[in-house]
């Protein structure tokens, strides 16, 4: 247990070593994520789906673009509330050597949730700040764990405009695919 324990180490310390960031690269992946939002009412639970397609302007910084399916369901011992979405979610990622990244988002898009038997429609923004790490299996794919802090804001577009906001920690696996030249 002891050996494979430092040989995962190892593999997290040099995986990165070899990895480059350099302009002109693309990345083509993306995120799922499972996030449980416990509180005193209500027991619930979401996935998140985001494939992405980003850009190196300059050297280990990518910014691009992602779309996020989101569903999710929350209950208690009389309601049961559930909910899908979709946002486009532009974001910036800058990587620290060797492997070490920030990544931020900020989304928008719209959904439709059903509570009880009312259903109704929404408009979501939101915005994430996380740090993973790239741990590559070779010159070109890496699997990306991160743990962030995100942020939602819901407006109702039904006729009382309701606004809620509600903000978690969460923990995601990442999968890209770094394409172009390793320089």
């Amino acid at each position: 247990m002891k050996k494979s324990i430092i040989a995962f180490l190892m593999l997290l310390i040099t995986a990165g070593t070899y990895a480059q960031f350099n302009k002109g690269r693309m990345l083509v992946g993306g995120q799922v994520s499972f996030t449980n939002t416990p509180n005193s009412e209500f027991k619930g639970n979401a996935l998140s789906l985001t494939p992405q397609f980003g850009y190196f302007v300059i050297n280990n910084l990518a910014v691009g673009a992602g779309i996020n399916f989101n569903a999710q369901k929350n209950k208690s011992d009389n309601y049961t509330y559930s909910n899908t979405s979709m946002q486009f979610q532009p974001f910036v990622r800058y990587y620290f050597k060797p492997g070490i990244f920030l990544h931020g988002s900020y989304g928008i898009g719209d959904g439709k949730a059903k509570s009880g038997s009312e259903e109704y429609s929404y408009n979501i923004y939101s915005w994430t700040g996380s740090a993973g790490y790239a741990i590559f299996l070779n010159d070109h794919v890496a699997i990306e764990p991160m743990l962030g802090y995100k942020w939602n804001t819901v407006n109702d577009k039904g006729t009382d405009g309701a606004k809620t906001s509600s903000s978690s920690l969460y923990f995601q696996i990442g999968f890209q695919i770094y394409l172009g030249r390793n320089e």
